[in-house]
């Protein structure tokens, strides 16, 4: 009697951990199918010129001289021509170049957002939403690509993309006090002045320069300076 007592507890445990595995199994499941339709929409990472992380360029005299090289040849030329004004398949092809070769390349980010907030085609390139997902896919752990995600979004009208976007940012690294200020100051524009409030209290505490987020929540009657670091208490002297 024993015995079976044991075995159907055991048998119950089995069952409990199977249940609790089950979901577990489902998640990776479900990851795994939106990495591969993630890859079959904006492709794979892997091509004849990369990929590298940008925030390696410098890191052996030869990614230095790549760097260099693709910066004369695909950077300069598409960044001048943009600047005047030109927005044409070959100005897309460069940053296309530098994208493929650094998925994280932030200025071809910048350059990217500027041609597309001018209006620029794809001309059957990949959009900007795809080479932010490579970017993002290639470098999880690179908080400036979300920033720049973010803030494209937010460009855009896109609230909802935005405020994810920060959020990965605050998930990946809570005490930036730059994801904290930008996050903080979309709060404050959406009227959401308490969540912003603790978010300019962390940017604030961290040393963020810029006074903008403190101005609109004064103007909100909603400023509070961050609380002032706890005192150690004192040592005291030891009894004799």
């Amino acid at each position: 009697m024993i015995g079976h007592r044991i075995l159907s507890a055991f048998a119950c445990g089995t069952v409990m951990v199977l249940g609790q595995v089950a979901p577990a199994a489902a998640q990776i499941t479900e990851q795994s199918r939106a990495a591969a339709e993630r890859e079959a929409e904006c492709g794979s990472l892997f091509n004849s010129v990369g990929p590298f992380d940008y925030r390696t360029r410098d890191s052996t005299p030869q990614r230095h001289w790549d760097d260099q090289d693709t910066t004369r040849n695909h950077y300069d030329p598409a960044s001048r021509r943009i600047k005047e004004g030109e927005l044409s398949e070959r100005v897309l092809a460069d940053i296309d170049f530098l994208l493929r070769e650094y998925p994280n390349h932030y200025p071809a980010l910048q350059l990217l957002m500027d041609y597309d907030s001018r209006g620029g085609k794809t001309y059957g390139f990949r959009t900007p939403d795809c080479y932010f997902e490579r970017a993002r896919r290639f470098q999880p752990d690179d908080l400036t690509v979300i920033m720049y995600e973010a803030y494209y979004w937010l460009k855009k009208g896109n609230h909802e993309r935005a405020r994810q976007a920060y959020e990965d940012a605050l998930t990946l690294d809570p005490g930036s006090a730059d994801a904290n200020y930008n996050y903080g100051l979309f709060l404050a524009n959406a009227g959401e002045y308490d969540r912003a409030l603790k978010h300019a209290q962390v940017a604030y505490a961290a040393g963020y320069p810029l006074a903008g987020l403190r101005r609109k929540l004064e103007q909100a009657g909603k400023w509070q300076p961050p609380p002032a670091p706890a005192r150690p208490s004192a040592v005291q002297p030891e009894a004799r």
